[in-house]
């Protein structure tokens, strides 16, 4: 199923979870789902507590927008000098069961 990956691996020992296709919108009852943002536009999520997470996380380099500080910071510190990228997820929950979530 499409957007499974890395949640497929993640969940591979949850008994009962399903990859339905999200793409025309969807009218399933679920006590918790985890969607792909950009999927968000087509679920009613109106009886749902929806969290945002980032996942697969990249740093696509600008090697032309480095000067010496930068390669410094990086070679001590690790620290970036251009955005990172990230693949973002929602976690929808249904009100009736949001409260167990720990924060």
């Amino acid at each position: 199923a499409a957007g499974s990956w890395p949640m497929a691996w993640y969940l591979r020992d949850t008994p009962e979870v399903q990859y339905p296709s999200l793409g025309d919108g969807t009218d399933l009852e679920f006590d918790a789902a985890i969607v792909l943002e950009r999927s968000l536009d087509g679920i009613d999520t109106t009886g749902y507590d929806v969290s945002r997470f980032p996942i697969r996380s990249t740093w696509v380099v600008d090697w032309g927008a480095a000067d010496i500080g930068d390669w410094w910071r990086w070679l001590s510190r690790r620290e970036v000098w251009n955005d990172t990228q990230s693949e973002w997820m929602a976690l929808l929950v249904a009100d009736e069961h949001a409260d167990a979530l720990e924060r």
